[in-house]
C-alpha cells in the first residue's frame, strides 16, 4: 500500500484526492482562535502610515513607507505563526525572500503583488531615493489588500477536520484529520467506538519533510 494512503471504512483513502483543494470541502471541523503573539498587528501599522502620510512632508512619506514595510513584514509573520511554522523560521533565521516563497508554495500569496512593496522598499533603502507621494500611497493601498486578502487564513483556522471529497463522481468523507502545530504533524484518525464511547485511532503521521504534508496544509488553508 503506497505511504500516502490508508484503509478506511472499508476503502482506501489516498492523501493526493485531497491536492485539488478547490474540489473540496470541510465536512466536520473543529475551529479554533490562533493567538498572535505580537503587541502590534499589520493594521496597527497601515493605520500609522497613513497617519504619516498625512503630514505632507518628506519625514512622512518615509515613515509611511517604513510602516508599510512593517505592516508586509508582521502581516507574513503571522501568517507563518498560523502555518506552525514560526519556530523553525527563527531558528532557520528565514529572511523576507525565504518567508514568501513558504507562503507561495502554500499558494497564500503571489509574487506580483510583492514586487510592487519591494519595488518601494528598495527605492528608500538602497538608493537614497525620495518615493513619490503617489507611489507610496499606492504602496498603501497594496498592502492593505493584502492583508485583507490574506486575513481569512488567520480567521479561518482549524485544527481538525474532515474533508468532503469526490472519488469516481462519488462524494466521500475523509478519516479525521488532525494538525499538530506544536510538533508540525498531521494525524489521520479512524473514529470508532467502542463500550459506548466515540474514540480516534491513529492511522498515519505525516511529518512536515513529507510532501503529503504540504497538501494537508494546503487543504487546512484553502477550504
Amino acid at each position: 500500500m503506497p505511504s500516502n494512503a490508508i484503509k478506511y471504512h472499508d476503502r482506501l483513502f489516498k492523501i493526493n484526492y485531497l491536492k485539488k483543494y478547490e474540489k473540496i470541502h470541510r465536512a466536520v471541523t473543529v475551529p479554533i482562535t490562533i493567538e498572535i503573539p505580537f503587541d502590534l498587528t499589520p493594521r496597527d501599522f497601515i493605520k500609522f502610515a497613513k497617519a504619516d502620510f498625512k503630514l505632507k512632508k518628506k519625514r512622512g512619506v518615509v515613515n509611511a513607507l517604513s510602516n508599510i514595510k512593517r505592516a508586509l513584514h508582521c502581516q507574513l509573520d503571522c501568517l507563518i505563526h498560523t502555518c506552525g511554522f514560526e519556530i523553525v523560521a527563527k531558528k532557520e533565521r528565514w529572511n523576507i525572500d525565504n518567508k514568501v516563497s513558504f507562503l507561495q508554495e502554500l499558494e497564500i500569496i503571489t509574487p506580483d503583488f510583492l514586487k510592487k512593496i519591494n519595488r518601494q522598499r528598495n527605492l528608500l533603502e538602497h538608493e537614497y531615493m525620495m518615493a513619490s507621494r503617489e507611489k507610496v500611497e499606492d504602496a498603501i493601498d497594496f498592502i492593505e489588500l493584502f492583508v485583507i486578502h490574506t486575513e481569512k487564513y488567520i480567521h479561518n483556522t482549524i485544527d481538525e477536520c474532515q474533508f468532503g471529497y469526490y472519488f469516481r463522481d462519488k462524494c466521500y468523507e475523509s478519516p479525521i484529520i488532525r494538525f499538530d502545530r506544536d510538533n508540525l504533524k498531521f494525524i489521520i484518525c479512524e473514529d470508532i467506538t467502542k463500550n459506548g464511547e466515540l474514540k480516534f485511532n491513529p492511522l498515519l503521521e505525516v511529518n512536515k519533510k513529507s510532501k503529503e504534508f504540504y497538501i494537508l496544509l494546503r487543504a487546512f488553508l484553502h477550504t
